[in-house]
């Protein structure tokens, strides 16, 4: 009835779902199974005698079966723990294999790239330099950015000045050029009429600070914008 009953459960123990299945306490019991001591598997795991023991203890209490034999001065395994050993030792070892073939792979490193959609345009044609390299490049459009809450390595903003706390370079400097279709300028005798009638002209503004037609007319309009 005892080997009927160790059977049924071991079937059991099988099926469970691998999220559930204690895979520390297994590497506990490995370490110290192959050591016959706790002390020394604690030594090797770099934990305390006695997290070892817990483990061991909730572990056994798991599985329903005691799986050491506590003598004065040593362990010894018990028939359970002789039957489950092989299983757990190939068991890490296959998982150590695994992680080891990951390292001959080339290393894939994910960039996130902050832009504007005015920038995006002109980045996506330099994003070829990065082919054949294991480099993701993810991008994302903004109008503007939480330095100190968005997540991203890279970030390309317009900004008057030099960054403070972060480290920024210089691409190009902004130049900005009034544009408008040939029958606005003749509706409005625009080649006719002095700069300063722009103010009271029809404007269109790429942002919601109006900051282009602002420095606009800060630079060659001695009349200050007022909107």
């Amino acid at each position: 009835m005892h080997e009927f009953f160790s059977s049924m459960e071991a079937c059991m123990l099988t099926t469970q779902p691998r999220s559930q299945l204690p895979l520390y306490g297994l590497q506990v019991f490995e370490c110290a199974a192959r050591h016959l001591s706790f002390t020394l598997a604690a030594d090797e795991l770099c934990v305390s005698q006695g997290a070892v023991s817990k483990q061991i203890a909730q572990l056994e209490a798991r599985l329903g079966h005691l799986l050491f034999l506590r003598g004065t001065r040593c362990l010894s395994l018990t028939p359970a723990a002789e039957r489950l050993l092989p299983f757990v030792s190939e068991g890490l070892a296959r998982m150590g294999e695994g992680l080891g073939a990951l390292q001959t792979l080339p290393r894939q490193q994910a960039i996130s790239i902050k832009v504007p959609s005015c920038a995006s345009r002109w980045l996506l044609r330099r994003l070829q330099d990065f082919e054949g390299e294991a480099v993701e490049v993810r991008g994302s459009h903004s109008h503007g950015i939480d330095f100190a809450r968005e997540p991203f390595d890279l970030a390309i903003v317009y900004q008057p000045t030099q960054a403070r706390l972060l480290h920024s370079q210089p691409l190009f400097r902004e130049r900005l050029t009034p544009i408008c279709t040939p029958a606005f300028a003749a509706k409005y005798q625009l080649f006719e009429r002095p700069i300063t009638d722009l103010l009271a002209l029809p404007l269109l503004h790429a942002s919601a600070d109006r900051r282009d037609w602002r420095n606009w007319f800060a630079t060659f309009v001695e009349t200050p914008w007022l909107p």
